[in-house]
């Protein structure tokens, strides 16, 4: 398994509304409100995972309420995953909403209209496309071309989230001119919901320049996203530069993972995230590992045929190591030097390295293999 063969898990309905061609599990319901909470009712037994909801509001939303559905309750987030701060929608207006089962989460999506495209809103049919510079601008009606690209990461997110709601039929593009970007915990995370867009992709709009994004992470929790011809810059304290986790899956090719601080690692996979690299990837900074798969369902990470360059990297904790999860690294050629231990594996991880070794990865102490880990 890739990054890119990372299945959306949607549950079935017999039957998608589709809206401008765009297929979505839409479904109305029966809605009243009690002690701060608008409970949806008259759904069908089985549901998605994801799937939208639309009801004529019973009351005023006032900041703080909730939904529930079937006994559980879900907390109510923005597209920007922002807490609302203002009344989403009065009393019987016809309100819409997203709903993610597995997060608990209902993502505001339309309210007062008929549908999103009436407050101005598009839904996503194809791959959406937008460039970013140093030198451009934020403004709401800002079209986000080559020739009137937006300014920040953020403001591009924001904008494209007030334009459209996001589907599964296509990607949504970041094209990074030259310079350094500095994101909020919002970039972090995606636009939307879990699924949708189908990928959320940031890339350099000149392969050769690698612009550089700082932020204290670069966590992914839901969906996949891909990073081309970039450097990504972390500055948090403890803990590490590039995660995918919950299932997520993100895709890393010709990149620079810097270390702003020591004792971070560099790389980790877990609880079903999955991490691909292609092309050359660079490692600079001190790290406590560079490595780390792990999860009580399986993290993985996986390094083909790709050339990984060390630099400003004296020692690790243990350049690679796997507990309950997977490294592929077959194929993978080292440039540089670190010292530290080469690897450990334990408790039902496995390291493949298609028969490298025990000297495949860097480092100057032996690895270790313990409690059902498996290094081949």
């Amino acid at each position: 398994m890739t990054a890119m063969d990372y299945a959306h898990r949607v549950g079935s309905l017999a039957k998608p509304h589709k809206v401008n061609g765009a297929s979505r599990h839409l479904i109305d319901a029966d809605c009243d409100y009690v002690d701060g909470a608008f409970r949806l009712s008259s759904l069908p037994p089985k549901l998605p995972i994801l799937f939208t909801v639309r009801f004529t509001a019973p009351a005023d939303f006032t900041p703080g309420d909730v939904f529930t559905l079937k006994g559980q309750e879900y907390a109510v987030k923005t597209r920007n995953m922002e807490d609302p701060e203002v009344k989403l929608f009065s009393a019987g207006a016809v309100a819409q909403c997203d709903i993610d089962m597995e997060r608990e989460l209902a993502f505001f999506t339309a309210g007062g209209v008929e549908s999103a495209q009436s407050c101005g809103c598009r839904y996503q049919t194809g791959t959406l496309s937008f460039f970013i510079d140093p030198n451009g601008d934020d403004s709401l009606n800002n079209p986000g071309t080559a020739e009137s690209p937006f300014r920040t990461l953020e403001g591009a997110r924001n904008a494209v989230s007030q334009r459209y709601t996001f589907t599964s039929m296509g990607n949504l593009i970041y094209n990074i001119n030259p310079g350094t970007y500095e994101l909020d915990a919002k970039n972090r995370e995606a636009v939307c919901n879990a699924t949708h867009p189908q990928e959320i992709v940031f890339q350099a709009s000149d392969p050769n320049a690698k612009p550089l994004l700082v932020a204290d992470r670069f966590l992914s929790e839901r969906g996949h996203r891909s990073y081309k011809n970039l450097c990504l810059a972390a500055t948090i304290s403890y803990g590490y530069i590039l995660c995918a986790h919950r299932n997520a899956a993100i895709s890393v090719n010709n990149a620079e993972l810097i270390a702003r601080v020591p004792n971070i690692q560099l790389i980790h996979a877990y609880a079903g995230g999955v991490i691909y690299f292609g092309g050359s990837l660079t490692l600079d900074g001190g790290g406590h590992t560079a490595l780390h798969a792990f999860g009580a369902h399986g993290g993985e990470i996986q390094l083909p045929n790709i050339t990984v360059k060390i630099q400003n990297l004296p020692s690790v904790g243990h350049f690679a190591i796997c507990t309950h999860g997977h490294i592929y690294a077959l194929g993978t050629a080292f440039t540089g030097a670190t010292s530290g231990r080469r690897y450990a594996v334990s408790h039902g991880g496995l390291i493949y390295t298609n028969g490298g070794g025990a000297n495949y990865f860097p480092g100057t102490i032996a690895g270790t293999v313990a409690t059902t880990g498996v290094y081949v």
